[in-house]
């Protein structure tokens, strides 16, 4: 494709911290005919790469594939494209969305979370760039222990799948499905990934959830209220400043929801942050009870009343990823692990120093916590989990 060129080999990264390239390590390459389609098959020292098209799409696919139980701590793979021309940009699932035109200076080498697929850096396994109305979209089909880098300068921007280790291994086959298109934008891209996802199993729209969840049907034509109870912030958090903690009453939040009704306002979904005593993103999943200096659950079950009596949705914000060494009942031996047994953490949020929970006993303390609220809240109430 005129204005894209392949930036550099592909390499791997040893534990050793040493960089070496695909080409060191090459044995020999083959070409492989399939009944799905046909490729180059390559083979190298301590793994194997696959690069064919599917016969009947437009799809090409990059496989990495480990043999034996090599060191290597990261894998740079496929090559990357560089997006070159002036009017190109770069689209990235970044939280809502990220669109990084070429002409736009700014420094990326500091991404959310080191880039990784699954955090809010890419909340879709996707990225994509397009020059001229012709681009790609390529699709990390396994993007559970990756990441992406981005390198943006006056030459253009590239972006480049790098594969991590699961427990310190390479485990299984990495692939990424890239699809060429002249008719390439962001939103083509999109609509390209929802096609993924329905041909993969993975999509479940509106009326599907409906069925375990009716109350979806009554967010059309809702406007949505989001604010906070409790604001509290650990002084080991990287966002103290010594600022004191800020609380606004349950019944404060009922009163400016009936005052956004008297000005007009139809059906409204609020969304409540900080609801419980430890404050916003504080304590998880010791997560109650309901913020005493706002009202307590009596305040509470006030706000939940007055929203129902005007027909309006509640959802309260709660989580069961962070784990906080605030919490009561936290204990290492729940949190998860690094490959060397050393026990991950860090002090992003609010709630200062934590871990992350183990997600198998995330259903318990669902569970657990939602015994107790649902004693004090109606339980036909919309929550968000």
């Amino acid at each position: 494709m005129e204005n894209w060129i392949r930036n550099q080999d592909s390499f791997y990264v040893t534990k050793e911290n040493q960089k070496i390239y695909f080409s060191d390590d090459f044995i020999k390459s083959e070409e492989r005919v399939t009944g799905l389609g046909k490729g180059i098959y390559t083979t190298y020292k301590y793994f194997d790469t696959y690069i064919w098209k599917e016969d009947s799409t437009n799809h090409y696919y990059f496989e990495w594939i480990p043999k034996v139980d090599e060191n290597i701590k990261e894998v740079h793979f496929p090559d990357s494209f560089v997006c070159e021309d002036k009017d190109g940009y770069s689209t990235i699932p970044y939280m809502q969305g990220l669109l990084i035109p070429n002409r736009y200076e700014y420094d990326y080498s500091h991404i959310a979370f080191d880039g990784q697929f699954t955090s809010c850096a890419a909340y879709m396994p996707w990225l994509s760039q397009t020059n001229n109305g012709k681009g790609y979209i390529a699709i990390n089909e396994t993007p559970w222990d990756s990441k992406y880098t981005i390198d943006h300068d006056d030459k253009g921007t590239r972006l480049q799948f790098v594969w991590l280790t699961s427990l310190g291994k390479m485990r299984y086959k990495r692939v990424v499905r890239y699809s060429f298109e002249l008719n390439m934008d962001y939103n083509r891209a999109a609509k390209i990934y929802r096609e993924y996802v329905k041909e993969t199993g993975l999509f479940k729209g509106l009326k599907e959830k409906e069925v375990n969840l009716h109350k979806i049907s009554d967010l059309q034509q809702c406007a949505v209220v989001h604010t906070g109870i409790k604001a509290h912030t650990e002084k080991d958090s990287r966002f103290y400043n010594g600022q004191e903690d800020v609380i606004h009453s349950f019944d404060s939040v009922k009163e400016m929801i009936q005052n956004l009704h008297e000005l007009g306002s139809n059906k409204l979904y609020l969304h409540l942050d900080g609801w419980a005593d430890p404050g916003y993103d504080n304590c998880h999943p010791d997560y109650l009870p309901a913020c005493i200096e706002a009202g307590g659950w009596a305040g509470l079950k006030r706000l939940q009343q007055s929203l129902s009596a005007s027909n309006d949705l509640f959802g309260l914000h709660d989580q069961y990823r962070d784990y906080y060494y605030t919490a009561k009942t936290h204990n290492e031996n729940e949190a998860i692990q690094l490959e060397d047994g050393v026990v991950f953490e860090h002090a992003n949020w609010a709630g200062g120093r934590q871990n992350y929970l183990c997600a198998s006993l995330a259903p318990k303390y669902v569970k657990r916590n939602y015994t107790e609220i649902l004693k004090h809240i109606n339980p036909e109430l919309f929550m968000k989990i």
